[in-house]
């Protein structure tokens, strides 16, 4: 008997889909948490749901995971990525599932805190959605899969590190 795999939805954290594991795919893929000078964060919101996701994507085979990071942030937003070592990583697992490309798979998340270059470009949008910078409090209800526990995770390491360089 197949193992069957309950699959999250990516554009309805609410609806699931149950695939035998050998139709998932295994990606790994790498997002920035980027913060600006008013606290923040830069999002992408979702044309068909209006759901907020960070920045970021599925890593191609020739790429490592900083790279992943720099090209898809770029894609995205057409900012730039300067940050050149990762200051925080959390590595979340999930299964997952596309209902537009009828996908289901196994997403090796991996997210950086990271800077951008200031260089005033204009955030960019694509067919898949509109960068904005926003404040965390107003898209609290609209964010996407697991985005409000990695909100808090990175949040706590901001404070810790702060905390930490005061204490010396």
């Amino acid at each position: 008997m197949p193992t069957l795999r309950s699959c999250q939805h990516i554009d309805n954290p609410n609806r699931f889909t149950v695939l035998p594991e050998k139709q998932i795919s295994r990606v790994q893929a790498a997002y920035g948490l980027i913060q600006n000078t008013m606290s923040q964060i830069l999002m992408i919101r979702l044309i068909d749901s209006g759901l907020f996701f960070f920045p970021g994507g599925k890593r191609e085979p020739e790429e490592d995971l900083e790279q992943a990071l720099i090209r898809e942030v770029y894609e995205e937003t057409q900012q730039i990525v300067i940050q050149s070592t990762v200051q925080f990583e959390l590595r979340q697992e999930s299964y997952l599932f596309h209902p537009q490309k009828n996908l289901g798979f196994f997403c090796e998340a991996n997210y950086y805190s990271c800077q951008i270059q200031d260089i005033g470009n204009p955030l960019a949008s694509s067919h898949e959605g509109e960068a904005l910078w926003v404040n965390q409090q107003e898209i609290q209800n609209q964010l996407s899969v697991n985005a409000d526990f990695i909100l808090l995770k990175w949040q706590l390491n901001l404070f810790k590190r702060r905390y930490n360089a005061g204490q010396k």
